[in-house]
């Protein structure tokens, strides 16, 4: 089922699952603040733990678009029962990451051009706005945070590190998100958290120092117009931004190269 017509379903999901005074910080699937590291979701329950387990297989290539999802080989691999494997299943069902078969069980999903097109075009929106919102509102606690994860970004490239640049990549652009202060908005931008995840592992590439050079300036770019208070400014970076990246996304899901090695993103 494409993306798109998942959309809906997944901010009626995140709504249900959490109240809509809890804090953004509480939500976050992506960003671990005590200090970076490769935990792409928050573990705070076992299904959060097979989450962790499927996006990080994901990443690394184990798990590639089409395979079927065995829940008792996850179950035993991690060493907890089937029920938090259905859970977490279930929730990246309702992200696009996860498509279920009628007697057939769960299976990643396999993305197409026109699936990347509909989630970057609904980054564009969320993402533009928030930007919008903050720029030159930001206190100086906001820009050492955002600055912070800009220089980890630079340690994990540096290092050849793309999942871990992938971390900290989606963990700045769901913080600018969350310095709105809006838990909807938060909500409907991490409920396509886990396919964007699937977009990076599907382009990326080996590190060399042409990409090394540009992934982290583009985000220092992002980071200084969100200084300034020019609000229209900021919407207009992150939308090209994101049009950017969507662009070659798109190109290489069109051209069949989705399973090189790529740019995080």
């Amino acid at each position: 089922m494409r993306i798109a017509a998942r959309f809906v379903y997944c901010i009626q999901y995140a709504m249900r699952s959490t109240p809509l005074s809890e804090p953004a910080s509480a939500i976050s699937l992506w960003s671990n603040r005590a200090g970076l590291a490769f935990e792409p979701v928050r573990l705070g329950s076992l299904h959060h733990q097979v989450q962790v387990h499927i996006l990080k297989a994901t990443y690394e290539g184990s798990l590639n678009p089409g395979d079927r999802l065995n829940e008792g080989a996850i179950a035993a691999q991690i060493g907890v029962s089937r029920t938090p494997v259905r859970e977490a299943l279930t929730y990246l069902e309702s992200t696009g990451l996860v498509i279920r078969r009628q007697r057939r069980g769960f299976f990643l999903a396999a993305v197409s051009a026109t699936d990347a097109e509909h989630c970057y075009a609904v980054r564009e929106l969320l993402e533009g706005y928030a930007a919008k919102q903050i720029a030159g509102h930001l206190a100086d606690t906001q820009v050492e945070r955002l600055q912070a994860i800009v220089d980890a970004m630079g340690r994990a490239v540096e290092a050849g590190n793309w999942p871990q640049t992938a971390v900290h990549n989606i963990a700045f652009h769901e913080a600018v998100v969350g310095m709105v202060g809006n838990p909807v908005l938060l909500r409907m931008w991490t409920s396509v958290g886990p396919i964007l995840w699937l977009f990076d592992s599907l382009t990326r590439r080996g590190v060399d120092p042409r990409a090394k050079e540009s992934f982290v300036r583009r985000h220092k770019v992002l980071l200084a117009t969100l200084r300034r208070d020019d609000p229209s400014a900021a919407e207009a970076a992150f939308i090209a931004h994101i049009a950017d990246v969507k662009r070659v996304v798109v190109h290489r899901l069109q051209t069949g190269k989705a399973n090189q090695r790529g740019e995080g993103r």
